[in-house]
C-alpha cells in the first residue's frame, strides 16, 4: 500500500446495511429481542470490520452499529440521567422530522457498570492480525 502524504484518520461511523436498519425498527416495534437484534448487529459489526481490514485501515472501530446516537446511548445507561424520547415534529413546510432526544441529569450521576465492554470485546474478537487495533 502506498504511504499517504498526510496522516488519516476516520471518526469510525459508517453507513447501516439495510438489513440492520430494519432489525433496528423490528427491535423498536417489539417484533424482535434485544439478543436477536445483538446477533445482526454481531453480523453488520463482523462484516464491516473486514472491510476496513481489507482497506488496510489500522484503527478499526465496530461502525457505531450497535448505537443510534453515540453519546445518548452512553448517557443514558448511566444512574442519574433521563433521556427523553424523541417525537416527531413538523417543520414550517408541513414536512415532519425526528427532534433530537434531549438528556436530562434528575439525580446524582452515578457509573455502576461497564457501558461498553461487552461491545468493545466482540470488536476486538474481530480484528485479524496483529497490526490493527479496536477503537471506540
Amino acid at each position: 500500500m502506498q504511504q499517504l502524504p498526510a496522516r488519516y484518520d476516520h471518526v469510525g461511523s459508517f453507513l447501516r446495511p439495510d438489513y440492520l436498519l430494519q432489525a433496528r425498527e423490528k427491535k423498536a416495534k417489539g417484533e424482535i429481542s434485544a439478543q436477536a437484534l445483538r446477533e445482526v448487529e454481531d453480523k453488520a459489526i463482523a462484516e464491516i470490520v473486514a472491510f476496513q481490514q481489507d482497506v488496510g485501515l489500522k484503527s478499526i472501530t465496530d461502525g457505531e452499529f450497535r448505537r443510534t446516537y453515540f453519546h445518548i446511548d452512553f448517557l443514558d445507561q448511566l444512574g442519574g440521567v433521563k433521556t427523553d424520547i424523541p417525537v416527531m415534529v413538523k417543520r414550517a413546510d408541513g414536512t415532519e422530522e425526528l427532534a433530537p432526544p434531549t438528556i436530562r441529569v434528575v439525580d446524582k450521576v452515578t457509573h455502576s457498570r461497564a457501558i461498553q465492554r461487552e461491545d468493545f470485546a466482540y470488536l476486538q474478537s474481530q480484528i485479524q492480525g496483529g497490526e490493527a487495533m479496536a477503537k471506540v
